[in-house]
């Protein structure tokens, strides 16, 4: 007989008891993943946390601990975040040719 409230699945078990483990290699690939993806399009920690969570959800894996998650996402930021900073860098070291507001910045403009 099932459990109140949880209907069974069709080969007989709870659907809540058929979560996949985290522990696999998978299970933390998908983590590292899913927090790299969410950390291109979020600013702070915790919407990459929360985007985790739901691919987790989505895909019926058991919910790591939040040290986990945590660490995973703020990895995650601060990678995407360095990524950023040396594009930027590398457009701003590119040398001024001319500068049209303060003509004295860079080489003057020719012809």
């Amino acid at each position: 007989m099932p459990e109140r409230g949880f209907p069974l699945t069709s080969n007989g078990k709870n659907p809540i008891r058929q979560s996949v483990l985290l522990s696999g290699q998978a299970g933390i690939e998908l983590v590292e993943s899913t927090a790299l993806r969410a950390a291109s399009t979020k600013e702070h920690v915790t919407d990459i946390i929360n985007e985790v969570l739901e691919e987790l959800v989505r895909q019926y894996y058991e919910l790591p601990s939040f040290s986990i998650l945590d660490d995973s996402a703020t990895k995650a930021w601060k990678k995407v975040r360095l990524n950023f900073f040396a594009e930027y860098r590398q457009q701003l070291s590119l040398p001024i040719l001319y500068h049209p507001v303060c003509p004295t910045v860079g080489l003057q403009k020719t012809g």
